[in-house]
């Protein structure tokens, strides 16, 4: 019983944008399911929190993501594994 006090300090919180924008896409996909999002007028800080919101997510969600930067594409893709 004493090891749950901090339950509700450990929830992660989605307060960005960026982070409730790719909760939604990540709790919708299906394990095997790759989607591609496009990056091209997005910084280098963007890409990175979008990065961050995305693991923080998968967390959540209890699944593995594997993340894919294509330079040549200018887009990310990820796909679901499951573990």
């Amino acid at each position: 019983m004493t090891n749950n006090l901090g339950f509700n300090s450990q929830i992660p919180r989605f307060e960005t944008e960026i982070e409730k924008k790719m909760h939604k896409v990540v709790s919708s996909l299906r394990y095997g399911e790759k989607i591609t999002i496009s990056t091209n007028s997005m910084s280098q800080d963007e890409e990175k929190a979008l990065t961050k919101a995305l693991n923080k997510s998968a967390k959540y969600n209890c699944i593995q993501l594997k993340i894919q930067k294509t330079r040549q594409e200018n887009s990310i893709n990820i796909c679901v594994n499951g573990f």
